[in-house]
């Protein structure tokens, strides 16, 4: 095995024991909240998972142009270690929950959050040559996935015959707690231990950076794909969160919602693998399809399935429970099923041809155009999350469905030879 795929493969271990802990996690952070907060015991509101996660895309747009030089004087290693060591504490201060304390923790992640991609995609690049790019950057795709699917089995074995609220009442959840803890020290432990490259990186002064990021921000093409990653950003609050929260609250769904929970999560990963999988498999026929049909024919889907949701599922089931029904139906997990597969296929699509069109049209400015795509990215995911704290179910699909119109008309005008013309300041 060649040395820059060893390191590739030892650093996807780390994300996918990473993204494993967070996502199991995650899924269950805001019915977990809402469940302290009525046992009156803690300093904590119903919906403050919201709030917090909202503060953590907050904090992670903000510094999405200032972490770079950061990683560079830490090495990718280390920027990496300390990012992970955010999300540790992040899971800890469970076990001490006041709102305060958690708010000074998720800003923390929000600058650990972009330690950690970007130090990953320094890494990995450092690690990568044109004889094994498509294989590292497909390994480490391919942990991400599996990692999803993962997460939702291990929540739908735990919550099988229990439920988070039982959980929560009687302290057991801090078991599950303690292991995704221990699951994320591992990775900690795995990232500290990894080789440094020997491949010697072509950094870039910071300023020059910027001035890439300011041209490239004021073209005609950035400003058509940013409606995409604003959607991305969308996709990526609702199908993590929102909707896992929908089905733990959707209480006319009938049997144990916690245990629909991680079953919803596990389709959720199939579809992201069936959705990834699709893209490879057609390869360059994918090219022939056209790459703005393919994600307008997503965008399509993503509608559809939204409408599905709406009209399945109640209003009010996103922030406490709800015995209500969807606009014409009851809520039932045939319908969850499908609708999670959809949500994961979906975004596992658009993402792809985000990278595809990123490596095309941005070959010389990678790093330049990643950095805008989280930054659009963040700023939709920290927006859904306020809305999720104020508003109800309807509004959030609405503002999900309304992206994804922009979106389509946005993907119509993207041309391989679009003129990059700057729009004046």
């Amino acid at each position: 095995m060649q040395t820059e795929t060893k390191n590739t493969l030892l650093v996807s271990t780390s994300f996918f024991l990473l993204f494993y802990a967070v996502l199991s996690v995650e899924s269950i952070l805001h019915p977990m909240i809402e469940s302290y907060s009525r046992t009156g015991k803690y300093n904590i509101e119903s919906t403050d998972a919201f709030t917090g996660l909202s503060i953590v895309f907050t904090v992670s747009a903000i510094t999405s142009f200032i972490v770079s030089p950061l990683v560079d004087i830490l090495t990718p290693k280390w920027a990496m270690v300390i990012g992970m060591s955010t999300n540790w504490l992040a899971q800890f201060q469970v076990f001490y929950l006041n709102r305060y304390f958690m708010f000074i923790v998720m800003t923390l992640l929000g600058i650990g959050t972009n330690l950690c991609w970007i130090g990953q995609g320094k890494y990995i690049t450092n690690n990568c040559t044109d004889r094994n790019i498509t294989k590292n950057t497909s390994l480490q795709w391919g942990f991400y996935k599996i990692s999803l699917i993962l997460a939702g089995i291990t929540s739908l074995l735990y919550f099988w015959n229990t439920d988070v609220d039982k959980e929560v009442k009687s302290g057991r959840i801090n078991y599950y707690l303690y292991f995704m803890l221990g699951v994320t020290t591992l990775a900690i432990v795995n990232t500290a231990f990894l080789p440094t490259s020997n491949i010697v990186e072509n950094k870039k002064k910071y300023r020059e950076l910027l001035k890439e990021i300011d041209k490239q921000m004021r073209t005609r093409r950035t400003l058509l794909l940013s409606t995409i990653y604003l959607l991305l950003g969308v996709s990526r609050a609702f199908w993590s969160v929102i909707f896992p929260s929908i089905v733990k609250f959707s209480r006319n769904m009938g049997g144990n919602t916690s245990r629909y929970l991680g079953m919803s999560v596990i389709a959720t990963g199939v579809g992201q693998v069936f959705g990834a999988f699709l893209i490879t498999w057609l390869g360059v026929r994918a090219r022939k399809i056209g790459r703005n049909n393919i994600v307008i024919s997503t965008m399509l889907a993503q509608i559809i399935v939204l409408v599905l949701i709406c009209i399945s599922f109640p209003n009010d089931a996103i922030k406490n429970h709800s015995f209500g029904n969807g606009l014409l139906i009851t809520p039932n997990i045939y319908v969850t099923l499908f609708c999670s597969t959809l949500l994961g296929f979906a975004d596992a699509v658009l993402n792809t041809q985000v990278y595809s069109y990123i490596a095309d049209f941005y070959k010389e400015e990678s790093s330049s155009a990643f950095s805008i795509f989280r930054y659009f990215c963040a700023i939709t995911t920290m927006i859904i999350f306020i809305v999720a704290k104020y508003f109800n179910l309807y509004v959030i699909v609405g503002i999900y469905g309304i992206m994804s119109i922009i979106s389509m008309v946005s993907a119509h005008f993207i041309k391989p030879d679009a003129s990059q013309s700057v729009v004046p300041a």
